[in-house]
């Protein structure tokens, strides 16, 4: 049984990394296919309806926060998901049989989403911690006699982190055609901040009325830092509840899980008895009241 599982185990991890691969030479050169012909005024198979279809569908994924934070494709993103799904589930089957598979594909599944939430908000705030810097730089540049355009250019180099990534991607974007409202609405669709949406309300305002976008800029600095300190302030302050809800709301899980996977025979007067389904049935309710009460205890007073 032990060497049927691994078997299984690692046919599948080498077939993911095969389609993988695959899928990302095929992406890549229809990308570089598709943007030859947009420059020379013609479209790549313009009578295949399934390749516009996928094509306008790959558009709407880069400009979802999700593509710009774990820099992956669409392809990629949904063979993990399907992965942390099929893999602990095969898994818990062998294992444990259907029920085992079911609690162990659901295990995996919250266990990725919350990875890649964990991912996003770090990729997040990193660029709201280096937003200031980077439209201060932009600022002096600008003071200095250049334009927007090649300060955000000369700045965004110079910038670290994914934020630098972010800058030079919607430059490039610029020098391919795009206008420069296009790239600054599609930077804060990508990035999910109040901070990048002040920021680019206020340039596109610029663009249209006038004025002297480096005061502006500074400004917009001198609110964001204030933000973020008062942010700060409510988060460390705010820290030990919200770990008290995610012990309070995983150890008793956790536990259950680990303790019927290890002696199942444990547990069983925990579901075979009257008492001991109302005990269950009372534990969860609890669980499910008592962390719906620390998230709003919590959650009422967080800064946006």
């Amino acid at each position: 049984m032990d060497q049927i599982f691994w078997g299984v185990v690692v046919a599948w991890v080498a077939t993911l990394v095969a389609v993988v691969v695959w899928r990302r030479d095929v992406a890549g050169v229809h990308s570089v296919r598709h943007h030859l012909y947009g420059l020379t005024g013609t479209t790549a198979d313009s009578g295949s309806f399934i390749r516009r279809v996928t094509g306008k569908t790959r558009g709407r994924w880069a400009r979802r926060p999700t593509a710009a934070s774990l820099r992956l494709r669409m392809s990629e993103y949904g063979l993990i998901r399907v992965g942390s799904v099929l893999v602990p589930g095969l898994a818990g089957f062998l294992v444990r049989g259907p029920i085992g598979g079911l609690l162990l594909a659901v295990v995996g599944f919250v266990a990725v989403t919350l990875f890649l939430r964990y991912k996003q908000s770090s990729w997040l705030r990193s660029i709201e911690k280096d937003l200031p810097d980077f439209l201060r730089g932009v600022a002096g540049a600008m003071r200095a006699g250049i334009s927007f355009q090649q300060a955000m250019v000369a700045v965004g180099r110079e910038t670290p982190g994914p934020l630098g990534l972010e800058v030079v991607r919607m430059m490039r974007r610029e020098t391919l055609g795009y206008t420069m409202e296009q790239v600054l609405t599609e930077f804060a669709e990508r990035v999910p901040s109040r901070d990048i949406e002040l920021a680019v309300t206020a340039i596109l305002i610029q663009r249209e009325i006038g004025g002297a976008l480096s005061a502006i800029l500074e400004n917009i600095v001198t609110t964001m830092s204030e933000r973020q300190r008062v942010k700060h302030e409510v988060k460390t302050l705010t820290a030990q509840g919200r770990m008290s809800g995610w012990v309070l709301t995983m150890l008793p899980v956790g536990v259950g899980i680990m303790v019927w996977f290890t002696n199942p025979h444990y547990l069983s007067p925990l579901f075979h008895t009257t008492i001991g389904l109302m005990m269950a049935g009372t534990g969860l309710v609890s669980l499910a009241i008592g962390t719906f009460v620390i998230q709003k205890m919590v959650g009422s007073i967080e800064v946006d």
